[in-house]
């Protein structure tokens, strides 16, 4: 369970900072930021941009690899992007 500290320094955090777009990982700089890290939930509007494999590394000690999962999100966004297209596609032959 969660502390109560934790708890408001993660809803401060999600609640007034802002996720920043196209930020790199501040631990690896190579795969795009997409968690807010407390190094100290008193401080609770102070946090670290992190990607999913480093955040996941700092909380469960485990080693990740960045690359990997940086892959693994081109590989979603260019299919985002395809189903996107071919909808659009779909769109536009209904509408002639």
């Amino acid at each position: 369970m969660k502390s109560k500290i934790k708890q408001e320094a993660n809803y401060l955090a999600n609640q007034l900072i802002d996720m920043p777009i196209y930020k790199r990982c501040q631990k690896c700089k190579k795969a795009l930021a997409v968690d807010k890290h407390h190094e100290d939930y008193n401080q609770p509007l102070e946090v670290i941009f992190l990607c999913k494999s480093c955040h996941k590394e700092i909380h469960l000690g485990k080693k990740v690899n960045c690359e990997e999962e940086l892959k693994s999100r081109e590989i979603l966004i260019k299919n985002k992007i395809d189903i996107g297209l071919v909808k659009l596609k779909d769109l536009l032959t209904t509408i002639k």
